[in-house]
């Protein structure tokens, strides 16, 4: 730790950890293979090195060749290909996160749109029918609704239970922004008013703990009931089918709206 704390301030924690971990820990370590050690011949030994044997680099790398074309003056004569070896990388397809300290694979939920459940969504939605002369490419709007009852006045009962809706395609950090204007009021949901109280007292044969059931199963009703008004045919037709919208980069796309998450506090009572 001393020798992390003095001279250069680039030593990280990450990178003194596998010092430790990688080269003073292994197995084929030996401290007589650093006598009379130099960094400026190591380089020099490297860059010497045509066949590139000399450069180790971990085991889920890859090392190809790339060739490229190279035009003549002349049109018809064809362009000559020129080879560059060692071309090291990583596929991307096999770059998960990897945490730095122990090296072991990591996937990363941070967003809505890396979890299983947007993969899912999108692998369905392009499995669906093509529609007849769309040639638009097929995406998913994810919805996020959230609602919870709230007092309007601080003297009396008067209640609101509103519904906002948020996109999933945004991300977390512009939803949550005050000022983004991401989140959207799309409606306020209904309580049971008090009357009903009289209806269900008119029914025969109802005990006290029969009547607050009913009360609840009521209320459930009326909740079922508003998301029915709002998942409409023209919604459950977007659904199916998509709609056309342009995006924000001016793109036209075929929309297929998905209903994601819902966070609410459900009044029972």
């Amino acid at each position: 730790m001393s020798w992390m704390n003095s001279g250069s301030n680039k030593k990280s924690e990450v990178e003194v950890s596998c010092l430790v971990k990688e080269v003073m820990l292994a197995e084929d370590f030996d401290v007589k293979h650093l006598e009379d050690f130099s960094v400026w011949k190591s380089l020099r030994e490297l860059d010497n090195d045509p066949s590139g044997r000399k450069i180790e680099f971990l085991d889920d790398w890859k090392q190809a060749s790339i060739t490229i074309k190279i035009p003549t003056k002349l049109k018809d004569d064809d362009a000559r290909a020129f080879s560059i070896p060692r071309f090291h990388f990583c596929p991307l397809v096999e770059c998960l996160w990897k945490d730095p300290l122990d090296n072991h694979e990591e996937r990363v939920f941070d967003e809505l749109y890396t979890s299983d459940s947007w993969l899912d969504a999108q692998d369905q939605v392009q499995k669906l029918p093509r529609e007849p002369g769309c040639t638009l490419e097929w995406v998913v709007a994810s919805l996020m609704f959230f609602s919870d009852a709230m007092h309007l006045v601080n003297f009396r009962t008067v209640k609101a239970w509103p519904l906002y809706m948020y996109f999933g395609n945004l991300t977390k950090y512009t939803r949550s922004a005050p000022k983004s204007g991401a989140c959207h009021l799309v409606g306020f949901l209904l309580s049971l008013p008090d009357k009903v109280k009289d209806i269900l007292s008119t029914l025969p044969r109802i005990s006290k703990s029969g009547m607050a059931a009913l009360h609840t199963h009521c209320q459930r009703e009326l909740f079922h009931a508003c998301w029915d008004t709002l998942l409409n045919q023209d919604f459950l037709h977007a659904y199916r089918h998509g709609i056309i919208l342009k995006c924000a980069d001016g793109v036209l796309c075929r929309i297929y709206p998905r209903i994601f998450t819902y966070s609410a506090d459900y009044p029972e009572q």
